[in-house]
């Protein structure tokens, strides 16, 4: 539901002239049948031609699954062979560090979290609590002085 206008805003008011001032543009002649004709193709289109999110529920399905079997055979199957078969060549030898980088990154994420989840076992929950009370009272207090600045520049003088 919308908030009645207020006249008393300045900004309100202030938009509501500047808009008024600019002058309406025609559009070109043959727009609104060029939009009309693209409204229709697009509503005739097979299913498969169409967005994603419009597809019917099967064939989302369906896809989806087919696309998880796809990443599963690419990183499962797929490049394991790859790098049996073409670690020989130049090109194979720079997938093979590339994905040797990979999961060296995999590994400094799971010894960050393991880091993580070992010190927060050290810290007291009525410490841990007094900070996530505190990061929370300044975020509140951040909004409600956000708030009390804006009422108080907002207002008309």
């Amino acid at each position: 539901m919308k908030p009645p206008p207020n006249d008393e805003d300045p900004l309100t008011g202030w938009t509501t002239q500047v808009l008024r001032q600019i002058q309406d543009r025609p559009a070109p002649a043959g727009f609104g049948i060029q939009v009309l004709v693209e409204i229709r193709r697009r509503a005739n289109l097979p299913w498969y031609q169409r967005p994603w999110t419009d597809w019917p529920a099967p064939q989302k399905w369906f896809s989806a699954l087919v696309f998880a079997a796809l990443m599963i055979g690419v990183f499962q199957v797929g490049i394991p062979l790859l790098e049996d078969t073409a670690a020989e060549t130049a090109y194979g030898q720079k997938a093979t560090t590339a994905w040797s980088s990979l999961s060296a990154l995999r590994g400094v994420g799971i010894s960050l979290v393991r880091a993580a989840r070992l010190s927060l076992e050290q810290v007291s929950t009525t410490h841990l609590t007094l900070a996530l009370g505190s990061i929370l009272a300044a975020w509140f207090s951040t909004l409600g002085l956000g708030a009390v600045c804006w009422r108080a520049t907002a207002q008309p003088r």
